[in-house]
C-alpha cells in the first residue's frame, strides 16, 4: 500500500500552469515586433511581456493543443485611454497576447476577448524565431 502511494507521488505530473490570453490585430498589422519579424494577425504568433524571444511554448485549450514561438513583448499595462504605460510592465491579469489567428485556431471564438486559466507549457527555445507552429489534439493529458 506505501509502494503504491510512493510510485503515484513520483508519476503524477504535477498540474501545469494557467493564465489568462488575448489577441491582438488591425492596428498592429506590418508593424515590426520586438524579434524584427513583420507581424500579421493573420499569421500564428505569441508576445510575452516577460519571457525571452524564441520560447516555444505548448498551450491547451480543452483537447486541442498548439505550439507557438515567442516573437514579441506584451501585453502591457495601458493607461485608460488604452495606449502603454512607461516604463513598460507586464500586464496584472494576461500572461500573453496571440495574434488573431493564433487565438482563433486554439479557442474558435474571437468575441470572447480574453481566453481565462488557459493551460500552457515551456517545451524549449528556438533561436531566431521563424513562427513556427503546430496544432492538434490531445487525447490523455491533465
Amino acid at each position: 500500500m506505501h509502494l503504491l502511494i510512493l510510485l503515484s507521488i513520483f508519476i503524477t505530473k504535477p498540474p501545469l500552469p494557467t493564465t489568462n490570453i488575448s489577441w491582438y490585430g488591425g492596428y498592429f498589422n506590418g508593424r515590426t515586433t520586438t524579434s524584427g519579424e513583420i507581424f500579421w494577425e493573420n499569421k500564428m504568433s505569441v508576445a510575452s511581456p516577460t519571457l525571452p524571444m524564441g520560447t516555444v511554448v505548448k498551450f491547451y485549450n480543452h483537447k486541442k493543443w498548439i505550439i507557438l514561438v515567442v516573437n514579441d513583448g506584451g501585453p502591457y499595462k495601458t493607461k485608460p485611454n488604452g495606449y502603454a504605460k512607461f516604463p513598460l510592465e507586464p500586464h496584472p491579469t494576461r500572461g500573453f497576447d496571440m495574434s488573431r489567428r493564433a487565438f482563433w485556431e486554439l479557442f474558435r471564438d474571437l468575441d470572447v476577448g480574453v481566453a481565462r486559466d488557459v493551460r500552457y507549457e515551456i517545451i524549449g527555445w528556438k533561436p531566431r524565431s521563424t513562427m513556427l507552429y503546430r496544432t492538434g489534439r490531445v487525447d490523455n493529458h491533465n
